[in-house]
């Protein structure tokens, strides 16, 4: 459901309470009155307290979206259209076959709908990694700026600063050995990948970022020191 779903349901819902809270008011002012079924401020409330009802109904479906079993439904009804047109095909009137292809059209756009609703529910991470920290709960707004999850990337990088007088020294591609302080007793051979194009004004340093290549390369994690020789 887009922000704007969620705003009107909520609308609703707000606009059905208050109808119920006036409904009441008027009801309780005429509660000892001993035709009080029959008086227009018992329907009333009837009337409010059912479109709260279905308003905090439709609220909570917005909320939701459609759940898996939905999309199944859909989908279901989409192949029972499909087979119901396949066997007018074999010789009922051509009204009868434009209805079930209408049926069949119709069942597949509840199937798109449906499966955008779900799309739109789905939060897709833009890199391959491993989920390091949730941080949304089930049932609550998240908004754009909000962080949902915490992801590491599969692909390690080592990244130090160079004083500007070594920059002559560096080039791209550069083999490098990479000593990490968790593995002291093991060397890992990498290649500079990038050269930061500015220097950092308060260090006179240059960021310089290398991609790791030697076997067992996966047992780096992020956040560990390095050095580089």
């Amino acid at each position: 459901p887009t922000d704007e779903d969620l705003r009107i349901a909520k609308a609703q819902l707000q606009q059905a309470e208050a109808g119920v809270t006036v409904a009441r008011a008027a009801y309780n002012q005429v509660r000892g009155n001993p035709s009080i079924a029959a008086l227009p401020q018992s329907l009333q409330l009837q009337q409010a307290t059912l479109q709260l009802e279905a308003a905090q109904a439709q609220y909570d479906k917005t909320v939701k979206g459609p759940t898996q079993d939905e999309i199944s439904s859909a989908y279901a009804q989409m192949m029972q259209a499909r087979a119901n047109l396949a066997r007018l095909e074999e010789g009922v009137q051509g009204a009868q076959i434009r209805a079930a292809e209408a049926n069949v059209r119709q069942a597949e756009t509840s199937l798109y709908l449906a499966q955008r609703q779900l799309d739109k529910a789905m939060v897709r991470a833009p890199i391959d990694g491993v989920i390091a920290n949730v941080d949304a709960v089930v049932g609550t707004m998240v908004g754009s700026s909000a962080p949902v999850a915490t992801i590491l990337s599969h692909e390690v990088k080592v990244v130090i600063p160079v004083e500007e007088y070594r920059l002559s020294e560096l080039s791209l591609d550069q083999h490098a050995i990479i000593r990490v302080d968790a593995y002291p007793d093991r060397l890992f051979e990498g290649v500079i990948s990038m050269i930061a194009p500015e220097l950092d004004s308060a260090t006179r340093s240059v960021q310089v970022t290398l991609k790791p290549i030697s076997e067992g390369s996966n047992d780096l994690r992020p956040g560990m020191f390095a050095t580089v020789d």
